[in-house]
């Protein structure tokens, strides 16, 4: 310990001109508040901020210099060998210098940044930034950075200085090194881990440094006085250090995206149209904010990891459930499209190569073509088994679209304006795209796409020809009532919930409109909307008081409530046997027909 400050007390004295050197930086920038162009209401901010600047570049470039000289300038010139013929330990000639150049840095820095911190630093700072900013938070940062070029200037004055063929191997290892972070830092990046992301690079970066400083004390111990040895043992210990943390690194990287689908808290949920399948995005438990995605096949649990998936994009399955679609974003802005058969023991994302920022896409019912919809209503069909463009349009208006395949070489797409939705189809053959039509608000089509339901100012119910929007019948409600939702069951049946004062009231449509039966809905409940598990049974999702969300189990053939099961919410309209609902302890596959509830997700 003797011998460490011995050499630290030498360094301060033989370098006391850098002293000198900050003391002048600071009387200079007194004197910038009283130079010409100066207001007498700005002098403080003028003397802050010239302070601020000759304090941080000072000890920067000082850092710089101090790092590229502790050890290399004194191996270069031949002069270390005077500190091994003293009886000091080498260790103690790394430290002693380590610590003289730290203090070097820290005493600069006060000495030039005191006029700021006298005149008000904090509080010209945070009205200079336009953000609350903590005095100690911003020394840190700046004292960080001089350590951090302090060191990495020694590496680097080590590795020049002693022009050897070995800074081949040091390139090579650089190369190495810088790749395998980008792979292990790529995977969280997909899985939107930014947070976590932060965290590893700040333990990376203090690794490194330590990495670095040990390096300096094994190379002052085994190189000694000789440059070439010098090098390769910094450049030995170093590298090795290094590579031993990345390894650490990918396995915690690898424990982190070995994430199962029963590890996810789900965030979004999309069921498929015929409930087979759905994709399941969601953070994983204990990992931070890392996001991943699956999809998920409802009748027998399999589950298949997808590349990063935006949640609010989501999948599009096709109507025979043999086919996924989604898109994986790119850092170039663009994104690309993924497909995935279903119809296989196990389904493999693959890419198509067909790229672009869809606002809507949709695939036809055998999953061979799909639609895209790009910002600004550009409209393009591809085919996906030979990657072919199909034809594209642009459609006139519109904010956002949606829509699909009405016949594999018809496409036709629903446009919103304000609150109303312009209708036009796409023929793929003939090159075409027509106007046919406008609904008066946010259409629901039934299942071969020729009649939907419409919304007219939240009260009544419309139905109308969903290719040109003409009225085919109104479903008014009771006067004190008014329609809030309806789906149109498999047979093409309709199931309308009315909202009345003292409760809600389930309404079963034929196609054309006419009323076969209505029946009350138990409790007081708010309803939400109507998915249908088998034929003739529906789910009813309510919100019960509290903000509790529950369904109510209907056989609308019989006209009787089977079942209520409270603390349960269907994520979509879905047709199937197994419905997926969020419940308080996680994600269920729920079997309305029977009660049983199986856990999928999120279960705490």
């Amino acid at each position: 310990m003797n011998g460490t400050l011995t050499i630290a007390r030498r360094e301060l004295t033989e370098k006391r001109f850098v002293f000198i050197s900050a003391i002048a930086f600071a009387l200079l920038t007194l004197i910038v508040p009283f130079m010409p162009g100066v207001h007498a209401g700005e002098r403080r901010n003028a003397l802050v901020i010239a302070s601020l600047i000759c304090a941080v570049n000072f000890t920067l470039g000082l850092a710089a210099v101090l790092g590229s000289t502790i050890i290399g300038r004194e191996l270069s010139d031949g002069r270390l060998s005077f500190y091994f013929s003293k009886p000091i330990t080498a260790s103690s000639i790394w430290f002693g210098k380590l610590i003289a150049a730290l203090l070097l840095l820290s005493a600069s820095f006060a000495i030039i940044a005191a006029p700021a911190m006298i005149a008000g630093f904090e509080q010209v700072v945070n009205t200079w930034a336009n953000a609350p900013r903590d005095t100690r938070a911003v020394i840190g940062i700046v004292l960080g950075l001089a350590a951090a070029l302090f060191l990495l200037s020694h590496v680097i004055g080590t590795f020049v200085r002693s022009r050897s063929a070995w800074l081949v191997f040091d390139f090579i290892a650089l190369a190495v090194c810088g790749t395998a972070i980008w792979l292990l830092v790529r995977p969280l990046l997909m899985g939107f881990a930014i947070d976590l992301i932060r965290t590893l690079a700040l333990i990376l970066s203090v690794y490194t440094a330590v990495a670095i400083i040990a390096a300096g004390a094994w190379q002052v111990a085994r190189g000694r006085t000789d440059r070439k040895r010098s090098h390769i043992e910094l450049s030995r210990f170093l590298w090795m250090s290094l590579g031993c943390g990345l390894l650490v690194m990918a396995a915690f990287v690898g424990w982190v995206v070995s994430v199962s689908v029963k590890q996810v808290k789900p965030e979004f949920v999309q069921q498929s149209s015929g409930g087979s399948w759905a994709t399941i995005v969601g953070k994983a438990q204990h990992r931070s904010d890392y996001h991943a995605a699956f999809l998920y096949n409802v009748s027998d649990v399999r589950s298949v990891r997808l590349p990063s998936l935006q949640p609010w994009w989501g999948t599009t399955f096709a109507a025979d459930e043999k086919t996924a679609a989604w898109f994986v974003p790119s850092p170039a802005g663009a994104s690309e499209l993924y497909v995935a058969r279903l119809d296989v023991p196990m389904p493999k994302p693959t890419p198509t190569g067909i790229t672009g920022v869809a606002s809507f896409d949709a695939l036809s019912d055998d999953g061979s073509r799909i639609a895209i919809v790009e910002s600004g209503g550009l409209l393009s069909v591809y085919d996906l088994r030979s990657k072919a463009s199909l034809g594209s349009a642009r459609i006139p208006e519109g904010r956002s679209w949606f829509g699909g395949f009405v016949t594999p070489n018809v496409v036709r797409i629903y446009a919103a304006v304000d609150k109303k939705f312009g209708i036009f189809e796409y023929d793929i053959r003939k090159k075409t795209l027509q106007r046919t039509g406008e609904m008066p608000g946010f259409p629901r089509s039934n299942r071969d796409h020729s009649a939907c339901v419409v919304y007219s100012n939240r009260t009544s119910l419309e139905i109308r020809d969903a290719r040109t929007g003409s009225l085919i019948t109104l479903v008014a409600p009771q006067v004190d009532g008014h329609m809030i939702t309806a789906t149109f069951l498999r047979d093409g049946r309709i199931a309308a919930l009315e909202n009345r004062n003292e409760n809600s009231v389930l309404h079963l449509l034929s196609a054309s409109g006419a009323e076969l039966r209505s029946m009350p809905l138990p409790g007081k409940a708010d309803v939400y909307f109507v998915t249908e598990s088998t034929p003739g049974l529906i789910a009813v999702v309510m919100r019960q008081p509290y903000q509790m969300y529950g369904a109510a189990v209907i056989d609308v053939n019989r006209g009787v409530v089977i079942r209520t099961e409270p603390g349960l919410r269907p994520v979509n309209r879905t047709f199937g046997p197994r419905l997926l609902c969020m419940t308080p302890h996680g994600l269920v596959a729920w079997n309305p027909a029977t009660g049983e509830k199986q856990p999928v997700a999120g279960q705490s």
